[in-house]
């Protein structure tokens, strides 16, 4: 994750390094915890360089990085602006997720996001 720091705030160079990884890859790396700043800014990423052919890999990530230790912690540290963030990606997660395939309403429930309609 040097590489993450060393892009500073170039959010879309984030975005793509990101999505570089594998769910699982990231779980292992962040398995321990997921600091409450990363897990709002990769929610932010998401939100803002939404790009509708990395709608799977987004779902996987999400749904991985849920299973780390302290997550609802994170989930519980989201500021406004962050919660705002994952909402509206929520929303459009949900606006191309259309199979059976993902569970999106579960996702959706373990981020903390009151619903999906």
């Amino acid at each position: 994750m040097q590489q993450w720091k060393r892009l500073a705030d170039n959010q879309q160079e984030k975005y793509n390094y990101i999505l570089q990884f594998d769910a699982d890859q990231l779980f292992s790396t962040f398995k321990h915890e997921i600091s409450f700043g990363l897990l709002g800014e990769i929610l932010k990423l998401f939100n803002m360089h939404f790009k509708e052919e990395n709608c799977t890999d987004i779902f996987l990530i999400l749904k991985q990085l849920s299973n780390t230790k302290r997550f609802s912690l994170s989930i519980d540290f989201l500021s406004k602006k962050e919660a705002q963030h994952r909402d509206e990606l929520m929303a459009k997660l949900q606006t191309v997720l259309k199979c059976s395939d993902f569970d999106l309403k579960s996702l959706t429930k373990i981020y903390g996001k009151k619903s999906v309609e």
